[in-house]
């Protein structure tokens, strides 16, 4: 093994970045692969074996496929969780949605109101001021009562 296989070096000097190698291997003259970082794949097929990797798990377990437990990650105990939450996700929702047309209606029953008022102390306003001009002005009350009659809300 040389220094280039070592450090991934070209003939130009340019660095192709720093491998894990096992410097024991190196010097003994191993075979060693450089780790990248970059797992392969996995493919399963009906009667082969893939050898695993130490440490880690092959799916379905270590003696193959096992039933999860009660307050495992996807045990009863789990789904009935999820059922509850859901559950009440949806009644506080229905609550909102509830409380959202009650605000609704008094907001509207409150505007109704308020241009109820308005419209009156619009009308009150002008007949008080129709009233003092006509009579200031020497006119007849039945001209300031159609004035007043054709201009109020």
């Amino acid at each position: 093994m040389s220094y280039t296989d070592v450090f991934s070096t070209d003939p130009n000097n340019l660095s192709f970045g720093m491998p894990t190698v096992d410097p024991g291997a190196a010097v003994a003259g191993l075979n060693q692969r450089a780790n990248t970082g970059m797992m392969s794949p996995t493919v399963t097929t009906p009667g082969i074996t893939v050898p695993q990797i130490p440490g880690q798990t092959p799916p379905g377990g270590a003696g193959g496929a096992t039933k999860p437990g009660f307050f495992s990650e996807f045990g009863p105990a789990q789904f009935a969780l999820g059922a509850i939450q859901t559950l009440g996700s949806l009644w506080n929702s229905f609550q909102q949605n509830r409380m959202a047309k009650e605000s609704f209606k008094f907001q509207k029953e409150a505007y109704a109101t308020n241009l109820q008022n308005q419209e009156q102390s619009y009308n009150t306003a002008l007949e008080g001021r129709i009233n003092a001009q006509y009579a200031t002005e020497g006119r007849s009350q039945s001209e300031a009562d159609s004035y007043v009659d054709r201009h109020s809300l």
